[in-house]
């Protein structure tokens, strides 16, 4: 969407990274979303992104079997915290999607997993979730959709400035066509976050909301996905 040269977005990505760690965070901190121009573009509260809903990002879908997929929804950074802190995760059931099996965080520029997040799943937050759609991403039929949630405890904080997307392995329903599973994710698809209690629900130290249809959405081939290969993804479709 936005193309820098190679030398100015190495720069920026430094200095994102810097400040990140450079700024200090509560302990109500989750992650946050990297917006447009690293920053612009979020919603800004006391000179931080606080919460809300935030620019569409990229998100990458992969076939990995006759009805599984992956989903990879970015790009997101770490907070940089010396303290253990909860964080909670929604996204609905789009249409062509069965049910969401495991959620990872990945880094981008590795492509492997953040080892201190262990998501679990839980409806704890789901309601809240729903209510923030309706009211921050104007989505009326929020409490009608069907949404799963998950859970982690970060054990001792985590570093920060990490860009990493969330990675959603899903199954798919009996005969969902490729093309019917990226339109229902335009369409539908929201990806709500945010600082959590230790029971799983919002503790609304901060939120946001990310719809997949304000964003760039791909269809990539699985030797190309970011959770196999990294750090550049082809075959974009």
């Amino acid at each position: 969407m936005y193309r820098k040269t190679s030398s100015t977005l190495a720069l920026a990505i430094a200095v994102f990274a810097t400040a990140s760690l450079l700024t200090p965070m509560s302990a109500s901190a989750c992650m946050s979303p990297l917006c447009r121009f690293f920053g612009i573009g979020c919603p800004i509260v006391n000179g931080a992104a606080a919460g809300g809903l935030v620019p569409g990002g990229t998100t990458l879908v992969t076939l990995t079997g006759r009805d599984k997929a992956v989903i990879s929804v970015g790009h997101y950074v770490t907070p940089q915290m010396d303290v253990t802190y909860e964080c909670s995760v929604a996204f609905p059931i789009v249409p062509g999607i069965k049910r969401i099996d495991k959620l990872t965080l990945v880094e981008d520029a590795t492509g492997l997993p953040l080892p201190h997040y262990q998501w679990a799943s839980s409806d704890a937050a789901i309601g809240q979730f729903q209510r923030l759609a309706e009211d921050d991403a104007d989505m009326a039929n929020a409490a009608e959709m069907q949404w799963q949630g998950f859970f982690s405890q970060v054990q001792g904080g985590s570093k920060g400035g990490i860009m990493h997307s969330f990675v959603f392995e899903v199954t798919l329903e009996p005969g969902t066509t490729l093309p019917k599973l990226l339109a229902a994710l335009r369409a539908q698809g929201v990806l709500v976050n945010g600082s959590a209690n230790p029971d799983g629900t919002l503790n609304y130290g901060h939120y946001y909301l990310r719809r997949v249809g304000d964003g760039d959405v791909h269809l990539v081939f699985p030797s190309d996905h970011p959770i196999d290969r990294a750090p550049h993804v082809r075959g974009r479709q």
